[in-house]
This record gives C-alpha cells, sequence and structure tokens, in this order.
C-alpha cells in the first residue's frame, strides 16, 4: 500500500503550524514596544512682585494713593502768629479776647457789662479796674476814656523775650516798674503796646495797649 502522499501532506501540515506558531509570539513583543509619548514638565512662571490693588470702578492704571500726611504748625510758627495777631488789634488799641478799645470805650460801658470791679487802684493821674474773673484791667481818665487795656490771659505767659524779640525785633523803649521790665513798641502815633516780665520770671506776665494821649488829657480838676 503506497503511503507517501499522504506522509508530505502531514509533514507539510506540521511544519505550517510551527511557522505560525512562531510568528504569533514574535507579534507579541513587537506590540509591547509600541511608541508613547512623554510630557515634559514646564516650570510655572511665578511672579515675585505683591499684588496689586486697585479701588472698585479704577482703571487698571489707577493706583489708590495714600493720604499725604497734614503738615502741622510747630510751636515756634504758633508763637509768631499770636505774637503777629497781638501787634495786628494793638493798632486797633485792642486786646486779645477783648472787645473795649482804648480812646473810645468808657468805663461806665465796661461796668454796665460786667458790674462794678473786682478792686480799684489810683496809679499816677489814673484809675484802674481790675476785674480778675475776665483776667483784665482798664485804666480810665477822669472823664471815663479808657487809656489802658491790661489782659493777664494764661496763653500770655508761655511767651518770652526772646519770642518777642524774633517776631517784632527790639523793643522801641524798655523802662523799669519795680521788678518789672516793661518793652514798649510804638504801633502808631495813638498806642503803645507793651510786654510786662518779671525779671524772675523770664516770661510775660501781661500785656498791655495804652494810649499815652488819653492818659494826659481830662486828668485837671
Amino acid at each position: 500500500m503506497n503511503m507517501k502522499p499522504w506522509l508530505y501532506a502531514a509533514a507539510l501540515a506540521g511544519a505550517l503550524t510551527m511557522t505560525a506558531c512562531a510568528n504569533g509570539g514574535d507579534n507579541g513583543n513587537d506590540s509591547s514596544q509600541s511608541p508613547t509619548a512623554t510630557a515634559t514638565a514646564q516650570p510655572s512662571l511665578e511672579s515675585t512682585s505683591p499684588p496689586i490693588t486697585t479701588t472698585p470702578g479704577a482703571t487698571a492704571n489707577e493706583q489708590p494713593t495714600k493720604p499725604s500726611a497734614q503738615p502741622q504748625q510747630d510751636g515756634s510758627a504758633a508763637t509768631a502768629d499770636k505774637l503777629i495777631e497781638i501787634r495786628k488789634l494793638a493798632r486797633e488799641g485792642r486786646v486779645p479776647g477783648l472787645s473795649y478799645t482804648v480812646h473810645t470805650s468808657l468805663i461806665d460801658d465796661i461796668e454796665k457789662d460786667w458790674g462794678e470791679a473786682d478792686r480799684t487802684d489810683s496809679a499816677g493821674k489814673g484809675i484802674y479796674a481790675t476785674y480778675e474773673s475776665h483776667h483784665a484791667a482798664f485804666g480810665y481818665n477822669k472823664g471815663s476814656v479808657v487809656f489802658d487795656v491790661r489782659s493777664y490771659a494764661d496763653d500770655l505767659k508761655d511767651l518770652s523775650l526772646r519770642d518777642i524779640e524774633q517776631t517784632l525785633g527790639k523793643a522801641d523803649s524798655v523802662t523799669e516798674n519795680g521788678d518789672d521790665d516793661i518793652y514798649v513798641y510804638q504801633v502808631n502815633e495813638q498806642y503803645e503796646l507793651k510786654f510786662v516780665i518779671p525779671a524772675s520770671k523770664e516770661r510775660v506776665d501781661h500785656i498791655s495797649v495804652f494810649s499815652p494821649k488819653d492818659a494826659h488829657n481830662n486828668m485837671a480838676g
């Protein structure tokens, strides 16, 4: 019996089967080597500048501004202003804080407003009425005309001779009355401004606006 054709067919089939298995294993290894995309991490750029704050409704270019500090007036400037005001009022025959005027006011008018003085004293050819609660005194002649208005206000007692001379210059004259030094400024033809400074204190005790003409007139009889 001739079996050769069948044996050839079987051998061929087996060879084909082995070849298929070998190819299948190779394909499996190749499939595991498919390329993958590698993502490269990029560093983030963070600003080191502080955040910009804007006010509501402001544009990007508009930045809130810090309010500027208000200039404060120093003590020397305030003192100078006070002395300039004292001189200005003296030219009108007045002192700060009092409405009565040398040369035009009468002691009768003051008594109507303030009542009788706490005390009255004769000085020279005139009379002085002192109102302690008002820190004021008035010199008047026999015609009742006020020729001298004095203020003893507390805020005047901080003034020194140096303050006065730095702002008003040297006094036109200096006189003495007991322990007091009196620095006299002739502010106009009618009035003198006086700063009375006790030698022991070196600070103003009181100021005076004085009218020499009224101190002289109406004294006789």
